[in-house]
């Protein structure tokens, strides 16, 4: 897993978790 990809996936879970962003993920 490439740094990039980490940090775009850590970004993505703690956007997603604190709600910050919830219609870029509106399949979840």
């Amino acid at each position: 897993l490439g740094f990039r990809n980490l940090t775009n996936y850590i970004a993505r879970s703690l956007l997603e978790t604190g709600g910050f962003r919830p219609h870029l993920h509106p399949h979840l």
